[in-house]
Order: C-alpha cells, then sequence, then structure tokens
C-alpha cells in the first residue's frame, strides 16, 4: 500500500467522531466470529441450550456479568490518561514530564546493573 493513511481515521478519535465506523466493524467481528464457530462442526449440537438460557443462575450470573462489565467501564473513565488531550501535550512539549522521564531512565539502569 503506496498511499499514505489518515492517522485520524484509525482511532475513536476524542470526541468519538469515529464511532459509528468502529461499532460497525466490532459487530461485523462479533458477527463473523459468531458465524464461523456455528459453522465450524455443524454436526455438534449446541452445548449451551435454551433451556438453560432460562435458568436463574443463568440469567444471574449475565447480570453479575453486565454489571462487572459496567463497573469496568466506569472505572475505566476514572483512570484512563486523556492521551489526545491539549494540556497533556503541552506538558510534553515543554518539558514537564522530562524529570519523570529521567527517574524511569535511571530505574533501568540500575536495575540492569
Amino acid at each position: 500500500m503506496d498511499e499514505p493513511i489518515n492517522a485520524d481515521a484509525l482511532f475513536m478519535g476524542p470526541k468519538s467522531e469515529n464511532y459509528d465506523f468502529f461499532r460497525r466493524m466490532l459487530l461485523y467481528l462479533m458477527d463473523d466470529h459468531a458465524d464461523w464457530r456455528k459453522f465450524f462442526h455443524p454436526d455438534d449440537q449446541p452445548v449451551v441450550t435454551e433451556a438453560e438460557k432460562k435458568l436463574d443462575d443463568f440469567e444471574d450470573t449475565l447480570q453479575k456479568t453486565r454489571e462487572a462489565l459496567v463497573d469496568l467501564a466506569g472505572q475505566l473513565q476514572d483512570s484512563s490518561t486523556p492521551w489526545f488531550s491539549p494540556p497533556l501535550f503541552g506538558a510534553y512539549e515543554h518539558g514537564h514530564l522530562d524529570g519523570g522521564q529521567f527517574g524511569v531512565y535511571a530505574d533501568d539502569f540500575v536495575q540492569s546493573q
């Protein structure tokens, strides 16, 4: 591929500008993988039956999974660093993080000795 690529198209974007594209692609990947699994050994019987899906413990487990994923989403929002943030770029540009970076290199050097 000799044509240049636009890096802005490779990420969701700081304001989720490319959300629709990535959502469609994630759904495509899930659907494609599910179809592959369904037809890999077509003679095999399902392991998870419709009757099992109606059991209380099955539904409870799905609810726990849902709650864990919602909690994870919240934790990621609370602890993720906005690498696309202009103030962060400014800190890099003006060298405010140089001291911390020096510490990383010094630690690596000491550990290698």
